[in-house]
């Protein structure tokens, strides 16, 4: 059959050809512009919508995000993210720390042989841990003394004189916080303190007694790791003998982002900022380097932390969250501190490094109420001796066999920090 078949005379008659030829061309003329006009809107409003629907959601699921936002605190909103990330890669997305993949801070590479070597300088030959983190060494009044580093002895070859000249590297990206260039100012002598980004928030990495730094090594610099921030010295405000010649090195974290505001209240001289060593609460930082040197891509002090061993937990009352946990927000469990403060639970290290805070349960709130009026109003719920060992910060003592928060200037001075 051929297409011109429909037009045979057998063909019943419709309405439109029993229109005279004028009307029914008029009818077909109307008919295409309106097919025409009818295209034209479809096509006008099709390009408008790709122009602007990345912009704007389906009504059905802007009212499901806007019930979303009514009823979601930004807690549950937040752990609804980690949740959808955990579906997706295993484990909620993070920034990644700057420590990952650290370096050592000088080209010696024995640190952590056993038992501990000439890889330190000690201060007392027979007692070799004397170089380590913690309260091995003992001052003139008998009593011990906490070192919140290590002492790290030169490895490359000395001058002619004896002095060391082991290059000190930044083991980690960082940023200057702190550059002091008079050795007679500080017990540190030369001495620069660095601030690394990480999921905790800022760590601090220190590196003392140096020989020389050099002039690019200035307060607000960044530094890449690996870069020589000196050379390795024995500078304080008491010359180091030569043959003591080392890097004091420290880890840990700030007591508190207003500690030059303190200093300038409280008159002290000379005016370090930040970086003053009465705010750097160290974490032992041969564990520390033992660990971030390993290689893991996912290592971090905020997961490194939470694997401390606790030395003691305190129960004291907070008007306002303290500064210490707004910078580093993930120490801070549980509930939040409410509007006009709260007793909340501390957990400290043997260095005085804060672990954890939380809100306290009723029972724990007794404690501090049952203290008396007289004194620092800070109730110790618990210290391990293990972890205190000599217990040479002394920021909670041992008294008549029960523990007590300390009433010497270190502990007390903590506490005013924290409060800052």
């Amino acid at each position: 059959m051929s297409f011109h078949s429909f037009d045979t005379p057998t063909r019943r008659k419709t309405l439109l050809d029993r229109l005279p030829p004028e009307a029914r061309r008029l009818l077909q003329i109307g008919v295409c512009v309106f097919a025409a006009t009818l295209v034209a809107g479809l096509l006008v409003g099709w390009i408008f919508d790709l122009a602007t629907g990345a912009h704007r959601a389906p009504r059905g699921r802007a009212a499901s995000g806007a019930a979303v936002q009514e009823t979601e605190s930004p807690g549950e909103a937040a752990a609804n993210s980690d949740a959808a990330k955990d579906a997706a890669n295993g484990k909620p997305a993070r920034e990644p720390s700057s420590l990952a993949r650290l370096r050592l801070p000088t080209d010696r590479a024995d640190l952590f042989d056993e038992p501990v070597t000439n890889a330190f300088v000690a201060t007392n030959d027979a007692i070799p841990e004397t170089a380590l983190y913690g309260s091995a060494r003992t001052g003139t009044d008998g009593r011990s003394r906490f070192h919140k580093g290590i002492d790290i002895a030169p490895v490359l070859p000395r001058t002619r004189k004896g002095e060391a000249t082991d290059p000190v590297y930044a083991v980690a990206k960082g940023r200057v916080l702190y550059v002091n260039r008079v050795a007679g100012n500080s017990s540190y002598g030369l001495y620069v303190v660095l601030l690394h980004d990480d999921p905790v928030g800022d760590v601090y990495t220190l590196y003392a007694h140096l020989a020389s730094i050099p002039p690019t090594i200035r307060r607000g610099a960044t530094v890449a790791a690996g870069e020589t921030l000196g050379v390795m010295g024995r500078t304080a405000i008491a010359p180091i003998p030569t043959w003591r010649s080392h890097l004091h090195f420290e880890t840990g974290l700030l007591l508190s982002g207003r500690f030059a505001d303190w200093e300038r209240r409280t008159k002290q001289t000379p005016i370090r900022g930040n970086g003053h060593g009465w705010n750097l609460m160290a974490a032992n930082p041969l564990d520390f380097l033992r660990d971030a040197t390993r290689g893991d891509d996912d290592f971090s002090m905020l997961d490194w932390l939470r694997d401390r061993p606790v030395g003691c937990e305190m129960v004291l009352h907070l008007n306002a969250l303290p500064d210490y946990f707004r910078r580093h927000h993930a120490l801070w469990r549980g509930a939040a501190l409410p509007a006009g403060g709260a007793d909340a639970v501390l957990a400290l290290t043997d260095s005085g490094l804060i672990l954890s805070g939380r809100l306290a349960t009723p029972e724990e709130s007794e404690k501090l109420a049952a203290l008396p009026a007289k004194g620092p109003r800070v109730a110790v719920l618990s210290a391990d001796e293990a972890v205190l060992g000599r217990n040479g910060m002394r920021i909670v003592v041992k008294d008549r066999g029960a523990w007590r928060f300390g009433t010497n200037p270190v502990a007390q001075r903590w506490l005013e920090l924290l409060r800052l």
